[in-house]
């Protein structure tokens, strides 16, 4: 199986997979907000003490405190939302770390190949209808996740409005 590099890749899919990276680093971080914030950590030791944990450890510390400090809807809401930040983890690792490569010599319709996790042996296209419900998913779980900090005062977020990205040059 030939494994392409970037140049024989479409420029519009490395730019979703470059803007996935992006997302799940702030996805990241808001992971462990939540954590600090529901630990009682200062903003300015999180750095040392959560975000050096890795996005699944922040996640099942995170859902242990909410059962123990919550309960009703806020707890079933807060759950939710963490279990769908971790379920995010697969998605993100098949985009960050899964080989893209090619089932044919052609070097045509490439394909993820996932050496690990949920993926294996799935034939995942690398491709905009596999990329782009990544990202979206990223981007709306990352809102939810502002909006608990903040409500909860742990940290306030100011987000930037997004601009128009322009063409990508090959």
């Amino acid at each position: 199986m030939p494994n392409p590099n970037w140049a024989h890749l479409p420029a519009e899919h490395l730019i979703l997979v470059g803007k996935i990276a992006c997302q799940s680093a702030y996805l990241d971080l808001l992971t462990g907000e939540i954590l600090g914030g529901l630990k009682g950590v200062k903003e300015s030791e999180r750095a040392k003490t959560i975000h050096v944990l890795d996005t699944r450890r922040k996640v099942q510390e995170a859902e242990a405190l909410v059962k123990a400090k919550f309960t009703g809807q806020e707890r079933t809401d807060l759950l939710d939302l963490l279990k769908r930040t971790g379920e995010l983890l697969a998605d993100r690792n098949l985009v960050l770390h899964a080989i893209v490569g090619y089932r044919k010599m052609e070097l045509v319709d490439p394909v993820y190949i996932a050496f690990r996790g949920k993926y294996v042996g799935k034939d995942m296209p690398f491709s905009k209808e596999t990329l782009e419900p990544i990202f979206d998913e990223l981007v709306s779980t990352s809102k939810e996740l502002e909006a608990q900090c903040g409500k909860r005062g742990y940290t306030e977020f100011v987000t930037s409005p997004e601009k128009p990205q322009p063409p990508a040059q090959v």
